[in-house]
């Protein structure tokens, strides 16, 4: 198993939060799962998603259409 995977297998008995396994993904060019994870994010109400708008980080995901449906849903 692959380090991600585990820290994925093992994010409900150990705390890992969505915030940064989307982070971690946008940094691997996994933006399909990157966007799961945000999306996850905001199922949790993360605070980190108030600067999904604004934050760098999320830049390569933009213009993908499933990141401004998530803009959307949260109403910025």
């Amino acid at each position: 198993m692959l380090p991600l995977e585990e820290l994925e297998a093992t994010r409900a008995d150990d705390c890992v939060s969505p915030v940064e396994l989307a982070t971690l993904n946008i940094g691997l060019g996994n933006f399909d799962k990157a966007l799961d994870w945000a999306a996850q994010s905001l199922k949790e109400r993360r605070g980190w998603m108030a600067y999904l708008n604004v934050h760098p980080i999320v830049d390569p995901l933009r213009d993908n259409p499933r990141f401004k449906i998530l803009v959307e849903e949260m109403g910025l």
